[in-house]
Parts: structure tokens; sequence; C-alpha cells
């Protein structure tokens, strides 16, 4: 009985991932730095590698099982991180070939940022780790009391990493003293996302709906909001923040004032990752379903989505 359950689900998968497409949640798309490519990393365990012009899937990456939680990629060095909840860390070069898994930490690998030669990595037990990248040496540990760290964000001077944690707090680490220097009790629940913007402020949204702008050098809260649903992805772009929210729409914001300037419907499932193409003008966003949308910005028209 066991083996015909393994042959089903094995059939059944096969025939999924034969589709060329994610089958479950986005939780990360990023644009080649040409913009003729996507990448996307999916809680089927995978990711891909996608033509922006033709919508088809080049290559998909496989390796590490459980949900891929979170991708960074880097054109300098030409490289790919992801991170699993199998607790490791894979490491490939842009067109996708595997290089080495790395497993050290001791519970599911959340979310991964690169800057220069740093990579940062988080996980659900607390757990953060700065490595020197690319050769993704371990250089400092923290562990801090928390259920989860589910986003990262780096300044972009370098100087300091945002960790949102799962209990509503937002940790502040120096990167170059290697300290972490101040906890924000910013929400009473989840953080799912945090961002520095241009504008040098801190920016946080949490699974309640609530957007918050902190100012980096006190880190005291400037200017917070509540949208109608839950936050599930941010990005700045051109003057303009966007939010992904649970009823799968895409808010259009000044990251200054908060003030809201568009809401698009986008999805029938949240919007769970946002990327955008500065030199094409497309944004790539993921939902909960495992459908890229691209969009033209501004207006956000849809051009195609990416595996449907």
């Amino acid at each position: 009985m066991k083996k015909i359950i393994f042959l089903i689900i094995l059939i059944f998968s096969t025939a999924l991932f034969s589709k060329n497409a994610h089958y479950m949640t986005i939780s990360k798309t990023i644009f080649s730095k040409n913009g003729d490519l996507v990448y996307s990393a999916s809680f089927d365990s995978t990711g891909i590698i996608w033509n922006v012009k033709t919508g088809k899937a080049l290559k998909r990456m496989i390796g590490q099982r459980g949900f891929m939680t979170s991708m960074a990629i880097s054109n300098k060095f030409n490289r790919i991180i992801t991170t699993a909840r199998d607790k490791t860390i894979a490491v490939r070069l842009l067109n996708g070939i595997f290089l080495r898994r790395i497993r050290t930490h001791s519970d599911a690998v959340n979310c991964v940022v690169i800057k220069d030669r740093i990579a940062v990595t988080s996980s659900d037990n607390g757990e953060i780790f700065i490595w020197n990248f690319p050769r993704m040496w371990r250089i400092r540990a923290f562990k801090f009391n928390v259920p989860g760290i589910d986003s990262l964000s780096i300044s972009h001077d370098g100087v300091y990493l945002a960790a949102g944690c799962v209990d509503g707090n937002i940790r502040i680490i120096n990167l170059k003293t290697r300290r972490h220097i101040k906890t924000i009790q910013a929400y009473e629940n989840y953080i799912y996302s945090v961002l520095f913007s241009t504008t040098n402020f801190l920016i946080s949204s949490s699974s309640s709906g609530k957007i918050t702008i902190w100012n980096v050098k006190t880190f005291q809260k400037i200017k917070s909001i509540k949208l109608k649903s839950g936050i599930f992805s941010m990005l700045e772009i051109s003057g303009s923040l966007l939010a992904g929210t649970k009823k799968g729409r895409i808010y259009l914001l000044n990251p200054k004032t908060l003030y809201i300037k568009k809401v698009y419907n986008i999805s029938r499932k949240e919007i769970t990752a946002i990327s955008y193409d500065k030199k094409n003008g497309i944004i790539a966003a993921g939902d909960g379903a495992g459908a890229i949308h691209l969009l033209k910005y501004p207006g956000l028209k849809k051009i195609k989505i990416l595996g449907r």
C-alpha cells in the first residue's frame, strides 16, 4: 500500500513539474541584470529561470526539500543563493547550475539577502548568520529567542541589518561592528516584510495590514497606516512603495507619507513577491497559487502570466 501511495505521489509530482510551472506559493521573484530573465522561488521546493519575452521556463532548479523560502542573486559574483525548509542553503551559478549545499542552520531557513561581500540568512528558531560572500564562510552568528525571522533587509550604505520577526519585533544589527544594537517593538503580530528605502527610512509591514515608517538614525516611529488586509510583500520603485496584500491587491503608496495613490486588483490569491526591472519597466508579482504576473509599470497593465 505504501508503495502505491508513493508511486501516485511521484506520478503527480512529475506531471506537475512537466508543466514547467510552479504550483505553490511564490516566495521570491528577481529580474536578471538586463531584464531578459526572471528567477523565481516557490514553496513547491523548486526555483525556475524564465525567459521574459517568451514566457517559457528555461530551467528548473531542484535539490532542496520542503518550501524554497527565499532567493538572492549576485550579478557581480555570478551566484544564486536559495534557502529552504530542509535547513539548507544552496549555491548555484546564475544559469542555475548547482555548486554546493550548506547545512549549518539548526532549523528551517527562511530568508537570504546579499550586499557586496556580505550574505545574511535567518531561520525559524531565531538564528541569523552573517557570511563572507561569495565564499560563504560564516563569520558571525546570532540567536534570538523568537520563533522565526521571515524578512531581512540591508541598508543602502551596508551598515544596518533589519530583521522582521514572527513576534512582531524588528531586530537591528550593525553589520560593521556585528552587534545587535536595538529591538523595535513594532507590532503584536507577524512581520512579513522590512525594507530600507532610498529616502533613508526603514519601512515594515505586518500580517494585520499595518505599514510603518521608522527613522533610520533613531529607529523611532514616524508614521503608520493600516490597510484592509495583511501585507505579504513590499518594494520601493521610482518614488513609490508597492505593497502586495493577502487579497491579491497591490497598493501604490508614497514612501514618505504613506498616502495611498492607487489600488490594483492583480490576483485572486495573495501577492507574496514583487520585483522590478527598471530597464524595461516591468514588475514580476508572484502569488499564492504559483503564478507570476508580469505587469507594465506604471499603470500595472498585465502583460502575461508565467506558468499559466
